[in-house]
């Protein structure tokens, strides 16, 4: 069980979206979220009952509905991102996936910043991924420990634990398709602090209360 320690279901569910879902079949009704700009017009969840997220869904740790954005951490190449059947609806292509809460700085020495930060935020979770690699650990209790390299990071269960999180987003990214100034096309929602009973099984979140 990797998620003993997280004391709150905002940190438990943190954990859950970094890839540590063992069942349940939750869904979880997400705001809104659009992108910047050209982009302003595709969105990637949306609020209401129609197109939840999906926690897990089939073989994938998540799934929003209508939009194919996933991840699914047990298999190399591609793991974030709009399903391969629906990318072509798309005008980019969503690659990375952040959640950022409001605390101390926490990146990683070894990793590489794809998608720049935005300031005022630290950032526990950064999937950049890289489709002829494997850039998320298959293993829940490897996620669940915290792992980094040069494209992904996850800060791990017992950091995330000690956080006093005031408030929390999750983004998708298009790191191929840049604003003015030279940022990621993004979009960034807020994360709601649900209550557990809404929340899918996950054996390593003990401890996130």
């Amino acid at each position: 069980d990797t998620c003993d320690g997280l004391d709150s279901s905002v940190s438990r569910l943190i954990a859950m979206l970094s890839g540590q879902v063992t069942g349940g079949e939750k869904r979880l009704h997400l705001p809104t979220g659009t992108f910047q700009g050209t982009g302003s017009s595709q969105t990637w969840s949306q609020s209401g009952s129609q197109r939840p997220m999906e926690l897990p869904y089939h073989d994938w740790s998540w799934h929003v509905h209508g939009y194919g954005i996933s991840l699914r951490v047990d298999q190399a190449g591609w793991e974030f991102g709009a399903s391969p059947v629906r990318a072509q609806r798309w005008p980019f292509d969503v690659d990375t996936f952040q959640v950022r809460v409001q605390t101390d700085r926490l990146v990683p020495a070894a990793f590489v910043q794809r998608c720049p930060h935005a300031d005022g935020w630290s950032y526990v979770l950064d999937y950049s991924d890289d489709r002829n690699e494997n850039d998320v650990p298959d293993e829940l209790a490897t996620i669940a420990a915290g792992f980094s390299n040069r494209n992904a990071y996850y800060v791990g269960n017992a950091r995330l634990a000690k956080l006093n999180i005031q408030a929390a987003q999750i983004c998708a990214l298009a790191s191929g398709t840049r604003l003015e100034g030279g940022a990621c096309q993004w979009s960034c929602i807020d994360l709601p602090d649900v209550e557990d009973e809404d929340l899918p099984a996950c054996d390593t979140c003990d401890g996130l209360d």
